[in-house]
């Protein structure tokens, strides 16, 4: 019997499988980046509204946030090492 050589692949899996990688390192990256300049920016200042004396009634007892600002205690060094 003879047997036919199959011809080689001209899709090398390897290299599919590190060009898979560097995507989802880039995307890591790009996303990171982005939440680095958003913690760059300037925040904006919350404007607080005054108190009405002509018997408007205010609500004093608007429950606040209790959950903590993701990031504060990271300075952005740090965060920039945690993803590489």
């Amino acid at each position: 019997m003879d047997f036919v050589v199959r011809p080689r692949s001209k899709i090398d899996p390897d290299e599919i499988r590190a060009r898979a990688k560097q995507v989802v390192q880039e995307q890591r990256r790009l996303k990171m980046i982005k939440k680095l300049q958003q913690l760059k920016a300037p925040k904006k200042k919350q404007l607080q509204g005054t108190k009405l004396g002509a018997g408007v009634p205010v609500n004093d007892d608007t429950p606040q946030s209790t959950y903590p600002k993701p990031y504060a205690s990271i300075s952005l060094m740090q965060m920039f090492l945690i993803i590489h």
